[in-house]
């Protein structure tokens, strides 16, 4: 598994017992190994601290992917 780097922008998926959190933006903190969590801080409110799994968080792409930028005239 890739680790996402701290200051990634990332989207909540798949929550159930905070599913008001779900399709909301965060971001990246940190990993924490000894917890097998991301810690995030949430854009939205008042940047509320939470620690998800790595399938609860998906990064957010933006720009050219890496694919791209090495296939670039």
């Amino acid at each position: 598994m890739a680790l996402l780097e701290a200051g990634t922008a990332v989207t909540v998926n798949g929550l159930k017992a905070r599913p008001d959190l779900n399709g909301k933006t965060a971001n990246i903190v940190a990993y924490v190994p000894e917890r097998e969590r991301y810690h995030l801080t949430m854009d939205e409110g008042e940047q509320e601290e939470l620690y998800l799994k790595p399938a609860n968080v998906e990064a957010i792409s933006g720009g050219l992917s890496e694919d791209a930028l090495l296939h670039r005239c």
